[in-house]
């Protein structure tokens, strides 16, 4: 498989930013040989230094294999340090066996010298709430 993503993010002013992209994914598997494509923007805004607001979403025209996916959101934002944050929100799929289905996003973040590391914990933290409920 080979993918290739190209993201154009600009600045608005000291209170806002906006990104767009293209994605786009050519696959060999067994018995399926293709291509899938699909185009993602968002935008963030920062009210305050340590606060930020932003909604995001893609569209994928084809979804075999769920390489590319159509999906929005929000997430509300707070930076606790200069290093360290979290976002949270909701996120809208679309999975091509199920549907639409709504998935939590919780995003603890860790930023470096020169990029921002963060790693969605969301759902691992919506099915231990649900198993716990369930017991």
């Amino acid at each position: 498989m080979n993918q290739m993503m190209l993201i154009y993010q600009k600045e608005i002013n000291d209170f806002g930013d906006i990104y767009a992209g293209l994605n786009a994914a050519k696959y060999t598997f067994p018995y399926s040989v293709g291509q899938s494509f699909d185009v993602s923007g968002g935008m963030a805004l920062h009210p305050a230094d340590d606060f930020h607001l932003t909604v995001f979403g893609a569209y994928s025209p084809d979804n075999r294999y769920n390489l590319n996916r159509t999906y929005y959101g929000a997430t509300v934002g707070y930076d606790f340090t200069n290093r360290f944050g979290v976002d949270v929100g909701v996120q809208r799929y679309y999975d091509v066996r199920q549907g639409w289905r709504t998935a939590p996003m919780v995003v603890p973040s860790y930023k470096f010298r020169k990029f921002k590391l963060g790693i969605d914990v969301g759902g691992l933290f919506y099915e231990a709430v649900r198993s716990a409920i369930d017991r």
